[in-house]
């Protein structure tokens, strides 16, 4: 359902505007909406760290208020380990109001005792706020985020209905439509009011407040459309519906003037709640009643996959075909789904996850009880002053109820005394086993708890660079590799293939082991891998002074022929310099130039042997039109680092593109075709080879590192 503006839920129907009947509810509320604070506080866990031998550990905390209250404790991968604090039912406060506090005694859920290590912990409550009788049966409601005090409901007896004191009073808002709307948004700044009228089969909006109301035809599916909810974001621009005619989400960007022609999510039956994300409004949730399922599109309603379809009343679980009914995000990436058939209302996180549950699974008349008449069940989530609340329109027990909520993830983890994280690995190398975009690796597996014999880590993170990797920041900042092995037991020699990597490129890797809470040092390769050439066509260049330096000598073996030639470029200005030049047999192999080389193998890396260069500076002197260059150098070189000469005066790099003396650009090929490197962020890699575009006979500077 909702995504109030975007940070609530919303929900959509065009009206007309005029404040009509006052009718006046009684309206209850235990607190009120502005300044309140988080209900958990004061949280701590004492001792902590704590030795699982001799103690365990307390985990205190406050509550301004009697609550349904979760506590889980995970590991430091987060995985959760220990539900420490599960209420019995979803309807029943399980922690009073006041000090609390709860005993871990360091074991998981099945009773085993959990590895040295650090363990976050985390608090999900929920507590009754007050609830408003409405008179008649609620189809679905938004709150102003802007205004805590302005309600608006839609209504069973097909009126629109507002209040300006929280719900203790409601008045009638003629707004032009018939009904029934089931659904109605609101943008942040509670000027933008949306309301989809299913009788008139428009969208009725109002751009003052609900002081004055225009509408628009909406044209669905002709005389098949069914229009049930709406969603806007936060400025009320883009609006997405649903209709239960069509089976189609439909998208606007003009607030409603029009529409796309609308998608249909894989096996929809009967589509009944749409939200957006209040950081993205591409990303929508929509909700089935029929098909027992929640959708999800990132791509603003083109695709849509499914994220929930479980049948049933446990965690997570809907009921079979009366199931998710509408859907509300709230401020922190979470977002609660009403379960119609189970007159109850379930939190999940951002990766679908099952929080929590207020309700159900049968109805009932307690404060945390729901009665949806297996019909309606609506919701609005809204955050003031930092507290999240949800709203729920009880639909056969004529109220709405309200509920503050919150989601604590301890910021201060539990921690188990005698850290030992799995010992370093000492033997990380490079096999020689290669592939145009792959190296293996080897090394011995280490044991868990530093060497303890028979043990082992629990997964590997295995990185790479095209720079050695020599510290953590470094290594975060490296490539991760896909699939590495699971650990084996202490002693065992392992292998894996580094995939995904580009060809005739020099790599360095690096290791960490990992046990359910720790983390090992970093071990590297010493030395470095090379992957091998590309089938067919490559550039390469040789970063050394070559002894033997023919062609034949330096990179024969590694393409499996001798077949390189060199390109001198004739261009004179004028003429295509793409066709400006010929091509010449390399017989010798000259550091600095580049090749191309024919290969008809790829499990062998190029090698020469030869010299390194130690001079400060190397000379390359092109043609004007295309050349072919590569670095004389062992170390990564940036383009921007060199210089160009010309006419006897020495120029930045920056300085020579400026002047159109030289292209603003290197390519190189990748096997089928070439990639374009902007100069500021080009770097001149050993033994691969360029194109670089020159204007006038120039000579390239370039520095050793």
């Amino acid at each position: 359902m909702r995504n109030k503006g975007e940070t609530m839920k919303n929900y959509c129907d065009s009206c007309k505007v005029t404040v009509g009947v006052l009718i006046c509810f009684f309206f209850i509320f235990g607190m009120t909406l502005k300044g309140e604070a988080a209900n958990v506080s004061n949280v701590s866990a004492n001792p902590n760290p704590f030795n699982l031998d001799i103690e365990n550990t307390a985990i205190s905390y406050d509550l301004n208020t009697s609550t349904i209250l979760w506590l889980r404790i995970h590991n430091a991968s987060g995985i959760l380990k220990r539900n420490l604090v599960v209420p019995s039912d979803n309807y029943t406060e399980n922690r009073i109001s006041g000090s609390n506090s709860e005993v871990w005694d360091g074991t998981d859920d099945i009773s085993d005792i959990v590895p040295d290590g650090t363990y976050p912990y985390y608090i999900d409550d929920i507590s009754y706020a007050g609830a408003s009788t409405t008179g008649s049966s609620p189809y679905d409601l938004v709150v102003d985020p802007s205004d805590s005090q302005n309600l608006w409901m839609t209504s069973s007896d097909n009126k629109l209905y507002k209040s300006t004191d929280s719900g203790f009073s409601w008045s009638q808002v003629i707004y032009g439509g018939s009904g029934p709307a089931y659904g109605i948004a609101i943008s942040n700044d509670g000027q933008k009011i949306y309301v989809m009228d299913n009788g008139a089969k428009r969208l009725y909006y109002s751009t003052d407040g609900g002081i004055n109301w225009s509408n628009y035809s909406l044209g669905w599916g002709m005389m098949s459309s069914q229009p049930y909810d709406i969603a806007c974001n936060s400025d009320g621009t883009i609006l997405y519906g649903v209709d239960q005619g069509t089976n189609k989400v439909y998208k606007s960007t003009n607030s409603g003037s029009s529409w796309n022609s609308g998608t249909t999510p894989p096996g929809a039956v009967q589509l009944s709640g749409i939200a957006i994300d209040p950081s993205d409004s591409n990303t929508i949730l929509v909700a089935d009643v029929g098909a027992t399922r929640v959708y999800k599109s990132t791509d603003g309603g083109s695709s849509f996959t499914t994220i929930l379809s479980s049948s049933g009343i446990g965690d997570g679980e809907f009921n079979g075909g009366n199931g998710p009914y509408q859907i509300s995000f709230d401020t922190n990436g979470y977002y609660w789904v009403s379960d119609c058939g189970n007159h109850r209302i379930q939190q999940f996180d951002s990766n679908n996850n099952w929080v929590m549950t207020v309700g159900g699974p049968g109805s009932g008349i307690g404060d945390y009880q729901f009665n949806s008449n297996g019909v309606r069940l609506g919701i609005f989530v809204a955050s003031f002053t930092g507290q999240q609340y949800l709203y729920v329109a009880n639909y056969n027990h004529t109220e709405i109820k309200r509920y503050a909520y919150g989601n604590y993830a301890s910021t201060t983890h539990i921690m188990i005394s005698d850290l030992m994280p799995p010992a370093v690995i000492t033997d990380l190398a490079t096999t020689g086993m290669v592939d145009s975009n792959s190296i293996e690796l080897t090394w011995t597996a280490p044991g868990d708890d530093g060497n303890d014999p028979g043990t082992q880590a629990s997964s590997y993170d295995v990185r790479y660079a095209k720079a050695p990797i020599t510290t953590d920041a470094e290594f975060l900042a490296a490539g991760q590799a896909a699939g590495e092995p699971a650990p084996s037991v202490q002693g065992t020699t392992e292998c894996f293939a580094v995939a995904g990597l580009e060809s005739n490129t020099v790599y360095y890797f690096a290791i960490k082991s990992l046990d359910e809470a720790n983390t090992s040092d970093l071990s590297t390769t010493s030395p470095s891998g090379k992957t091998g050439l590309l089938f067919d066509w490559n550039i390469v260049s040789c970063p050394l002074q070559p002894v033997p330096d023919d062609s034949g000598s330096v990179f024969g073996d590694d393409a499996g022929l001798d077949c390189m030639s060199y390109w001198y470029s004739t261009w004179n200005g004028i003429d295509d310099p793409d066709y400006a030049g010929c091509w010449q047999k390399a017989t010798t192999i000259v550091p600095g130039k580049g090749i191309f080389l024919f290969s008809n193998k790829t499990d062998d890396s190029t090698d020469a042997s030869g010299t390194e260069i130690t001079d400060a500076s190397y000379t390359l002197s092109l043609n004007a039109g295309w050349n072919l260059i590569g670095n004389p150098y062992l170390t990564g070189v940036s383009l921007s680092s060199c210089d160009v000469i010309y006419n006897a005066s020495t120029n930045t790099y920056a300085d020579a593109v400026i002047s159109g003396w030289i292209g603003n650009a290197v390519y190189i090929w990748n096997g089928s075709t070439y990639d374009f490197i902007q100069w500021d962020s080009a770097k001149l890699e050993p033994w691969k080879g360029y194109w670089i575009f020159f204007y006038y006979d120039l000579d390239l500077e370039i520095y050793k590192p």
